[in-house]
């Protein structure tokens, strides 16, 4: 069969088709106008601060050294992924336990009661299925260039989609800021402990040094004597340096366990958008349009060619 068999099936057929078309289309537009729920996306855009550290040059090039003695373990750097935060069971249930805003209620609402989930007999049953439509409705993409994150979701009020995405921003900054002053609060307790150490040791080849002097003034010039004192010299140095950068260090970590600051930079709050975001009306009728034109074509062409 060519085109022009297959032009002339359309022909023929021409007025079952223009009416298969036409009531696909019109039901399409009564779906997407008045059956559809509409949906309303709400967005934020973060970027991650920096953690900066207050050691300058000379200290960040001596930890390398420090780690020869056993200090490998105080490594300051902590890192989160966001976008494995927001997925995260925790974050779901959280949002799933908290009332939020909606232009459909005076008072705040739970998800659960808002999507008629409280009808489910199972509580574990009610709190699954929020879980996966929340999932379903969050999306996170992430620049690999600047590192800017977009979180948005989609719900059926423009105002509850901004409640939960602003809720969003403010538990990432909040679960950032206290893991990460437990995180500090824990590597200065650790620091403390080997600052005392060596301390205790930095003491130790102190006075071996002065005892070492005292008895061996008179000799000073004799080569063994000197390279003794050589010796102790060094072990009194590496130990100074040693318990300098830790104490520097614990000093860094008693500052950061209580630094307050955001954690996250917000450049869209996720303001309501009372614009519809889906269904998209035209590309849904238009798809509508095209699969049954063609749909209905092909259906006449095996209807010629089985006949």
């Amino acid at each position: 069969m060519n085109f022009k068999d297959i032009l002339n099936i359309i022909i023929k057929n021409k007025e079952s088709l223009f009416a298969v078309v036409v009531g696909v289309a019109l039901l399409s537009s009564i779906y997407v106008f008045f059956i559809a729920t509409p949906y309303y996306i709400a967005t934020a855009s973060i970027i991650q601060k920096k953690e900066q550290s207050m050691m300058d040059a000379n200290v960040a090039n001596f930890s390398a050294i420090a780690k020869n003695f056993g200090l490998g373990g105080i490594d300051s750097k902590i890192n989160f992924y966001i976008p494995d935060i927001v997925n995260s069971d925790m974050m779901l249930q959280k949002i799933i336990d908290s009332n939020f805003m909606s232009s459909d209620s005076k008072d705040k609402i739970k998800l659960i009661d808002y999507w008629e989930l409280d009808d489910i007999e199972d509580t574990h049953e009610q709190i699954f299925q929020a879980k996966e439509k929340l999932r379903n409705l969050i999306n996170i993409n992430e620049s690999i260039i600047s590192g800017l994150i977009t979180i948005s979701i989609e719900t059926e009020n423009p105002q509850l989609s901004s409640s939960i995405i602003q809720f969003i921003t403010s538990e990432v900054d909040d679960y950032i800021s206290t893991e990460t002053s437990k995180h500090f609060a824990s590597k200065k307790n650790q620091i403390e402990k080997l600052k005392n150490n060596y301390s205790d040791r930095l003491k130790k080849a102190e006075n071996k040094l002065e005892e070492f002097q005292l008895n061996n003034f008179n000799l000073i010039d004799d080569p063994t004597i000197q390279l003794k004192r050589e010796r102790l010299l060094r072990a009194v140095e590496i130990n100074k340096e040693l318990f300098i950068f830790l104490n520097l260090e614990y000093e860094q970590a008693k500052i950061q366990e209580f630094d307050n600051t955001e954690k996250i930079h917000v450049l869209d709050n996720g303001q309501p958008n009372y614009h519809k975001t889906s269904p998209k009306r035209l590309l849904l009728i238009l798809l509508s349009i095209i699969s049954s034109l063609f749909g209905y074509t092909y259906y006449l062409i095996l209807k010629t060619k089985f006949e």
